[in-house]
């Protein structure tokens, strides 16, 4: 999957939704909240991949750790939270829009 790098974390859940089989979004749904993390190794590693997670897409992964609601430090434009953490933050608002439909 070739993506456009999102800013946000709403972008981020957009291009997942338009990305997305509707087959691989109803098991996405289908997780329970408690169980997200099993989604770190497959949709986790695509999301990181793909959105620039490791190559330091700035925008997203202060997006990500705004809604985490980690400390932006003093440096309000240095990202502190690791990709991982970023991928779930995704992934949880990408669940939750599958929920909600």
């Amino acid at each position: 999957m070739t993506i456009e790098q999102p800013r946000t974390v709403q972008e981020a859940v957009e291009q997942l939704v338009l990305q997305l089989s509707q087959a691989d979004k109803i098991s996405v749904a289908e997780v329970e909240e408690n169980d997200l993390i099993s989604l770190h190794f497959g949709l986790g590693q695509v999301i990181r991949n793909e959105f620039g997670l490791w190559r330091d897409n700035r925008p997203l992964l202060l997006d990500c750790q705004r809604i985490k609601g980690k400390d932006i430090a003093n440096i309000p434009d240095l990202p502190t939270i690791h990709p991982d953490d970023a991928s779930m933050v995704i992934i949880q608002a990408f669940w939750r829009r599958l929920r909600d439909q």
